[in-house]
């Protein structure tokens, strides 16, 4: 009997108190609620690199078997002539564009053509206080892994008498489709491809006075739309770095 009791002691002094166990679980929580939003925030952008260095890639494969299905003027032959990107040549050229040459070698899984409807490109908005429905009018492709594209003609040289010959044709590509956060720099990223590329390159802020580095963030963090993110992301060596404003 005395051995008995004696580790009936033993045992009581080794339990842990209601005190104890509340208290290690509230360091827990605590520990949790400073760390779990860090990691969430890691594998978001890990995930957002992956899936726009895939996408990348996957347009640029494409663009290089237009290419020689069509030759290098396959651009030349789209995106020349005397109009907008709102007009219906703009919209035809493109519309040539993505089907004689670019989507056949692309998988495809809903082909809305030049539209508005928001389910094959979700209403992106650039920033907090900038929303708008970036499929209208544009040409409208989903992929086959979820991702979006919606094609559009631009041309910097525009005044009252129209678009001069020699613009581009820009690429803007919804990672996740038409899935949420639907944000410029975060799953909605500017490709922009010219007559004279020889391959798809992401939209590229003219550097002026500063270095290309400090330009790209610069267009990046604070410009509304926000057209040098991917650019940046690729710069840095395929990730998102500290300061990009996520």
């Amino acid at each position: 009997m005395p051995y008995c009791l004696s580790n009936l002691v033993s045992s009581q002094k080794a339990a842990f108190t209601l005190a104890e166990i509340l208290i290690t679980l509230g360091i827990i929580g605590i520990v949790a609620a400073m760390t779990i939003p860090t990691l969430i925030v890691k594998y978001e952008k890990k995930q957002t690199v992956t899936k726009l260095q895939k996408m990348y890639s996957i347009l640029n494969q494409a663009y290089l078997f237009a290419k020689a299905d069509g030759g290098d003027n396959i651009l030349l032959n789209n995106i020349n002539g005397n109009f907008d990107m709102d007009s219906e040549t703009a919209h035809k050229n493109v519309a040539d564009f993505m089907e004689n040459y670019f989507l056949p070698h692309l998988k495809v899984a809903k082909n809305c053509g030049i539209s508005s409807d928001k389910g094959c490109f979700g209403e992106a908005h650039n920033s907090p206080s900038n929303d708008m429905n970036m499929a209208t009018y544009k040409y409208n492709v989903i992929l086959q892994d979820g991702s979006s594209i919606s094609a559009v003609y631009n041309s910097s040289k525009c005044d009252e008498n129209g678009c001069m010959a020699g613009g581009s044709i820009l690429f803007w590509l919804d990672i996740n489709g038409t899935a949420k956060p639907n944000m410029a720099g975060k799953d909605y990223f500017l490709v922009k491809i010219t007559p004279d590329s020889g391959n798809i390159e992401f939209y590229n802020a003219s550097a002026g006075n500063m270095d290309e580095r400090t330009a790209l963030l610069e267009d990046c963090n604070n410009s509304g739309w926000r057209r040098s993110c991917a650019a940046l992301i690729k710069y840095d060596g395929w990730k998102i770095s500290d300061d990009y404003d996520w």
